[in-house]
Order: C-alpha cells, then structure tokens, then sequence
C-alpha cells in the first residue's frame, strides 16, 4: 500500500469521514467531521501508523499537506537517529 493511500486511509477513518467527501485538499473544520475531537483522534493515530511519538506542534495541522511533510520528517530523523 502506497504512503499516500495510507494517510487517506488515516484521514476517512479518523475523522469517520464518507471516503466520498475525501479530498486531498481537506483543511481543519472543512467538515464537521474535523473537529476538535476529530484532530486529536487523528493525531493518535497517525502516529500510531507510522510508528512515531508526539508530532510537534500538532495544533498547526490543518491539511493533509502538512502531516504527510512532518511525518516523512520524523520518519527520516528516525532513521538517521537509529
């Protein structure tokens, strides 16, 4: 499965969003489905996914964009890191 499949994946069942309403250009309260709520479960999970711990500054995560640049971020760090 392609990283971007697996953020998609993320984002719809996070947010237990329609896959019909995703959108790759999705932004926080876009839909009601990312709310506050929404974000954290979002946040969680996402880290669950790809194996890392507290994605910093997760307040600034409004779009898709961002949590596929900070996690391939961190994903790298980790590996140089390790």
């Amino acid at each position: 499965m392609s990283n971007k499949k697996k953020y998609q994946d993320i984002f719809i069942k996070s947010l237990a969003m329609d896959s019909k309403k995703f959108d790759a250009n999705i932004k926080y309260n876009d839909i009601p489905e990312w709310d506050s709520i929404g974000h954290m479960t979002l946040i969680s999970d996402l880290e669950d996914k790809f194996k890392i711990t507290h994605i910093e500054n997760s307040e600034n995560l409004s779009h898709l964009r961002w949590a596929v640049d900070r996690i391939e971020d961190l994903k790298l760090v980790r590996k140089i890191v390790s």
